[in-house]
């Protein structure tokens, strides 16, 4: 009995050992099985990823390449051809708004220039005196060498008016005839009013703005006079120059609020002055 039944133990024993064995080698299969599913995955992601990667590196490889082709060749420095405006500079006479005795001194200036010392010496001065000049503003415009310019219009802006309480002409260029160019005429007690044009050719026959207009070639110059008209005060004013240029709009601006220009309008005094350098004074032209 007690042989059989050791027997029979021992094959219950190896019976049991065999399932567990076999349960086991199914474990680890499932485990290996999902292991290598994981793995694939990751490899997949990672293949992804990397694929990203390279079309990352490929735009930014094609944006550098762009940016190194705009530095190269700049575009932005090849713009569209632009006129060029300046304001002559006044080398002139002016009326100052004051007695002459209330005059300050002028700055000093070589004697060899006493037949024209306007500019270069007295210039700063004239502006400090609110001065101003026996001379109407004259504006160069300059076409580029590749395209016209079209001088379309002119908007006058007046900043103040008044009537000195007396005045004085000083004369610090005793030579002086007067500058050739278009002549657009506007009205200062008025400036709402269209300007005219009268060109150069001798017609004197105005043209109102905006169907007036002055026509300047590719590479040439124009001189346009501002000629103003108005009562007889001292007026403070600007001017914007409308410039068409290759289908471009352009606007000059001549004066402000702060630096204006200056018009008397008014009879020119009688009497006109110089400084006289050795009696530092100021003496009557004659």
């Amino acid at each position: 009995m007690n042989r059989t039944v050791d027997v029979g133990d021992d094959v219950v024993r190896k019976e049991s050992f065999s399932k567990a064995k076999a349960l086991a080698d199914a474990c680890a299969r499932e485990e290996s099985l999902r292991l290598q599913q994981e793995a694939l995955a990751l490899a997949r992601r990672t293949s992804r990823q990397n694929k990203n990667i390279q079309i990352v590196g490929a735009v930014v490889g094609v944006i550098g390449l762009v940016l190194a082709v705009l530095v190269a060749w700049q575009p932005w420095s090849r713009g569209s051809p632009a006129a060029l405006a300046r304001l002559v500079p006044r080398t002139h006479n002016a009326v100052i708004p004051s007695g002459i005795a209330q005059v300050t001194t002028p700055p000093q200036y070589s004697p060899d220039l006493s037949a024209d010392h306007c500019d270069l010496w007295w210039r700063s001065w004239f502006e400090e005196q609110a001065a101003a000049e026996d001379a109407v503003p004259t504006i160069e415009i300059s076409a580029p060498s590749s395209a016209g310019v079209t001088v379309t219009s002119a908007t006058i802006h007046v900043f103040r008016s008044y009537t000195p309480s007396n005045l004085s002409y000083v004369e610090c260029v005793h030579s002086a005839g007067p500058m050739p160019g278009t002549l657009l005429n506007v009205n200062l007690d008025r400036p709402d009013d269209p300007p005219t044009l009268v060109a150069d050719d001798g017609s004197d026959r105005p043209l109102s703005m905006p169907d007036a207009v002055i026509d300047i070639g590719p590479g040439r110059t124009e001189l346009l006079a501002v000629t103003p008209r108005g009562m007889p005060r001292l007026y403070e004013w600007s001017v914007d120059v409308g410039v068409i240029v290759n289908q471009r709009r352009q606007t000059f601006t001549f004066g402000s609020a702060t630096d204006p220009l200056r018009a008397w309008l008014g009879k020119r005094p009688t009497n006109s002055y110089d400084y006289n350098l050795a009696s530092r004074s100021w003496e009557p032209v004659k």
